[in-house]
């Protein structure tokens, strides 16, 4: 069984393409996704998603590119949505240090661990989103660790294998996607090696992170076949075991997910 574990249905550039890609996902490329949103819109809209097709189910949370426009009322919606049975984890949420007109660091923070503090109290999962910050989300998440108990994935996992040992104490989960296919991520093999193979998963982050062959095209929950196909080859497993074990592993971490 093929996971795609993060993806963007409600990204306007995949908009268009939603009847195909639910049409292939009833013939089994990818055989569940996990529609992801990043800000109460999108998250209203993957919901809808996962409402509507039976194969998508989805994650709910604000990114922390939008950590400056929550609302007094979106945690309340969160949880309204976290309600129904196809929401399968709050997410994404998290830090992001890449981009200079992002919103303060310690708004960021603040959303980050209202985010989880909610995502405890309803007893859900949370998908985690880090870029340039593993420093401060470690700390974050430390302080924070009562707060993981019904478990945590770190989607697109971007740090370095020294780090994975850290998260490890949080017994994460670990996604890669389309990165570990490039021909310049050299690093990648190392650390999914270092990586405990009953916590990885398997992401397309789409529209984005395309894998090769088609790095530079948009990017679909189909592609997810090509991130195994890498994967298997890193870890010493056919396809299909390297497909089964991250479905394992989802079905694990994500205990909504049918």
């Amino acid at each position: 069984m093929l996971i795609d574990v993060h993806a963007h249905l409600c990204d306007e550039k995949l908009r268009e393409f939603k009847a195909d890609i639910i049409s292939d996902t009833e013939n089994g490329l990818p055989d569940r996704i996990i529609d992801t949103g990043s800000s109460i819109e999108t998250s209203l809209e993957a919901y809808e998603n996962a409402v509507k097709y039976q194969r998508v189910f989805c994650a709910v949370g604000i990114h922390p590119e939008f950590a400056d426009k929550v609302k007094s009322d979106d945690y309340d919606r969160l949880s309204l949505m976290w309600q129904n049975e196809k929401t399968v984890a709050i997410g994404e949420i998290g830090l992001d240090y890449h981009y200079d007109n992002n919103p303060s660091r310690e708004v960021q923070k603040r959303v980050f661990c209202e985010q989880l503090e909610l995502a405890y109290s309803l007893k859900a999962p949370i998908v985690i989103h880090v870029r340039d910050a593993y420093g401060d989300a470690y700390s974050v998440m430390e302080e924070n660790a009562s707060k993981l108990y019904y478990g945590t994935l770190i989607h697109c996992y971007s740090g370095s294998k020294e780090m994975v040992a850290r998260f490890n104490k949080f017994d994460s989960y670990f996604s890669y996607g389309g990165v570990i296919t490039f021909k310049n991520a050299k690093e990648k093999p190392e650390i999914i090696k270092n990586t405990p193979i009953n916590r990885i998963l398997l992401e397309t982050d789409c529209p984005y992170m395309t894998p090769e062959p088609y790095r530079g095209r948009m990017n679909f929950p189909k592609n997810v076949k090509l991130v195994a196909k890498k994967l298997s080859e890193i870890i010493g497993k056919t396809q299909e075991e390297t497909e089964e074990i991250t479905a394992e592993n989802a079905f694990r971490l994500f205990k909504k997910l049918k």
